[in-house]
């Protein structure tokens, strides 16, 4: 089917490049740098005795005796640690491709630890139901959340594919496309209800007593399946994530929109989502946005392919290419890891063959012990091959072009691995090759390492937003002789700065939406004088020239990173002043506000960039009923030139309405940048140095001491 599209790859160089410290990668124009690797267990322990800290706090607080003059203050700390408790955790998503056959759901199980959890084998993966793996952090059992697609999109579905086989096929240059839909949907009906209702009606197929073993969706809600058994776990959800070709019948995937799983946690992967990803979306509406949904999270995506076809398959780029524009301009990726797998399947006398090796190019000798001399020669075989798969695999990856013109391809956005799932899980004392040559530790360490990063930001930012709250209690307890006079000066200083950084940024802004405008105009002007085949490859390399110099003082996420009204000089002057507290609290809050707002940064470029597909779509549906109407020979022609003769009429007001569309956004996510700082910042600062000295309130200096203590381990904590 036809269509049309606008890419905005100018957008990238305002909205693209904010640092994704909560995915446990800094980023800046998606180039990653890496974070050094951290202590887990030490960081929980100072998160553990940072709440517990503040909820001595919290009842020092409540016991405390309330007063005209104290109350107000006392209900706005309670506020502030309350927001505190409730910061959402940070998580980082894994998508994994992969066809069937590969090995991905063994090499999901292995790197988790739990041999049985998804099932492959025999039974036929299906591979449009997308599953997210995560960990279960409130009891030891293994539950699924089961979500599935709305009953009238099926009975929809259902009535498309009937009414496809009553019109028949006829030999024509379109058969293969017709032959193709009618197998896919053939293929979900017989899963449902078997192979022996070929001549059911509508009204048969969507009879509620076919659905009796799932009544959730019915009713238009999710099914929970929870086991304490991995094993009776698995076999529980296989109908709802599986098919069975030689046994069709009471398989529902073609129902299920996504199943969420929850393993025991335990792994060192508590803040890790792995997201096992169809290749491309899905003909049903909802599976399909979903697809769209969960790979715009992922932070980074694995792709899987046995190590014998990795060379020379040229599938997954394929795969790789559909999916750009969800995982870049519409997402979040910021690296791509290629994982060949089945490393212990090999044939030695053909791999020697191949590349005319001798043993002393693989750097064994011969030994009066065969057995022996088998074993050198296999695992030398083996890790030739490794490394051999890794130099094509990245010589294929540097001639993606279309790939890297998305994304700002530094030495580590691209990673190889070589794995071996089955000898991982045997004792080393049954194969040649040891642990760490099936790199799955390696891959292993990858996955710690973000769950680490992310761990660490969760921890961060409690004992900042901590530290900060228990020094204005600190502050604003003082008995100090200070004047009304010092207050009010830093008041003043800080009111001034933050008029001046916010129009300072305002100017900022106007340059990035007079430079969007541009782009966006000499994309659509571009498109308008070109063939409908080439407009899409027009855009994106106006756009491309435009986004270059995606430099961090140029994003939107830079200019967020140098906001500050708590300058050096103010810092430095009332050190010595118990105001100094105040400004502590104040800084810290600076810091939280500007991080919830970076975290804004990749909804709102979302938000942008779908905008053309919207206006796409807003014109293709006026067209849509009228080309599913077309049946029969030279059908599929018939319908791609309809749909070709709309988009060459309509696409000038198409683009256009799609520029305005996200010119519009952007402005409204200045604005809303501009008004949070003003008014949240603003009320901030106002409450923090108005506040009477002496207030009646407990002693915490002891709980601030402790406090700053934890916060020492994170510099960038300091104001």
């Amino acid at each position: 089917m036809a269509s049309a599209n606008m890419n905005i790859k100018g957008v990238k160089r305002s909205l693209e490049n904010k640092p994704c410290t909560s995915r446990g990668l800094t980023v800046e124009g998606n180039k990653r740098f890496c974070i050094p690797a951290v202590n887990r267990k030490t960081d929980q322990m100072s998160l553990d005795k940072a709440k517990q800290v503040m909820s001595q706090v919290k009842s020092k607080l409540h016991t405390f005796p309330h007063s005209n003059i104290n109350k107000e203050f006392i209900q706005y700390i309670e506020s502030m640690i309350s927001k505190l408790d409730v910061t959402s955790k940070k998580k980082t998503t894994v998508g994994v491709f992969g066809k069937s056959g590969v090995g991905k759901s063994s090499l999901i199980n292995t790197i988790l630890g739990e041999k049985d959890l998804l099932p492959s084998g025999s039974i036929t993966a299906c591979t449009s139901v997308i599953i997210q793996v995560e960990a279960n952090t409130t009891d030891s059992n293994y539950t699924a959340e089961i979500d599935f697609i709305p009953k009238q999109e099926w009975e929809e579905e259902v009535k498309k594919h009937l009414d496809a086989l009553s019109q028949g096929t006829e030999n024509d240059e379109d058969e293969d496309e017709d032959e193709d839909t009618l197998s896919t949907g053939q293929e979900k009906v017989e899963a449902i209800y078997g192979d022996n209702r070929p001549n059911a009606t509508l009204e048969e197929l969507m009879d509620e007593q076919n659905f009796e073993a799932i009544p959730e969706f019915l009713v238009s809600s999710k099914k929970t399946v929870s086991c304490t058994d991995v094993t009776e776990f698995s076999e529980e959800i296989n109908r709802f994530t599986r098919a069975d070709a030689s046994s069709p019948g009471q398989y529902f995937w073609p129902l299920v929109k996504t199943v969420t799983i929850k393993i025991p946690s335990g792994n060192n992967f508590d803040n890790i989502t792995l997201i096992d990803l169809p290749g491309t979306g899905d003909f049903n509406k909802s599976r399909d946005e979903m697809w769209k949904k969960c790979l715009s999270r992922c932070s980074t995506v694995w792709i899987v392919n046995e190590i014998n076809r990795a060379a020379t398959d040229k599938e997954p780029w394929k795969i790789l290419t559909s999916c750009i524009k969800n995982m870049a301009h519409g997402g979040e990726c910021n690296s791509i890891t290629f994982i060949c797998t089945k490393t212990d399947d090999i044939d030695l006398n053909e791999h020697k063959k191949n590349y005319k090796l001798k043993d002393e190019d693989l750097d064994i000798t011969a030994t009066q012990d065969p057995v022996e001399y088998g074993k050198q020669l296999e695992r030398a075989c083996i890790l030739h091959r490794n490394e051999k798969s890794k130099e094509k695999v990245r010589t294929m990856f540097s001639k993606q072009t279309e790939i890297q013109d998305h994304f700002t391809c530094d030495e580590d956005f691209f990673k190889v691995f070589t794995v071996s799932s089955k000898v991982y899980r045997q004792n080393e004392d049954e194969h040649i090759l040891n642990q760490e040559d099936t790199e799955i530790p390696a891959l292993r360490k990858l996955l710690e390492a973000l769950d680490n990063s992310c761990q660490r930001t969760t921890v961060k930012d409690y004992i900042q937003g901590a530290h900060g709250i228990l020094s204005l209690i600190q502050g604003a307890n003082s008995n100090a002789s200070e004047t009304l006079e010092v207050k009010h000066d830093v008041l003043r200083a800080l009111e001034k700065n933050l008029l001046e950084k916010l129009d300072y940024l305002k100017a900022f802004f106007i340059g990035q939406s007079d430079c969007l405008e541009s782009c966006l105009s000499e994309g659509v002007n571009e498109s308008m004088k070109r063939s409908l085949e080439t407009a899409d490859k027009a855009v994106i390399k106006t756009l491309n020239v435009h986004s270059r110099d995606g430099k961090p003082d140029k994003s939107i996420s830079g200019m967020l990173d140098r906001f500050n009204i708590v300058s050096d000089d103010i810092t430095e002057r009332y050190k010595e002043f118990p105001v100094s507290l105040n400004l502590t609290f104040i800084k810290t809050e600076q810091n939280r506000l500007i991080s919830r707002i970076e975290d804004k940064i990749f909804e709102r470029k979302k938000k942008i960039y779908y905008a053309v597909y919207k206006s796409i779509l807003l014109t293709m549906q006026q067209v849509y009923p009228q080309a599913a109407e077309l049946h029969g020979k030279n059908s599929f022609t018939a319908r791609q030139k309809l749909l070709m003769d709309h988009i060459e009429i309509s696409k000038e007001d198409m683009f256009t309405r799609a520029k305005t569309t996200m010119l519009e956004l952007f402005d409204k996510f200045a604005t809303y940048i501009d008004e949070t700082l003003r008014g949240e910042l603003g009320g901030i600062v106002k409450y923090a140095l108005t506040i009477k000295d002496g207030v009646p309130l407990p002693d915490i200096s002891r709980e601030l001491k402790e406090m700053e203590s934890l916060a020492s381990s994170f510099v960038d904590l300091q104001p």
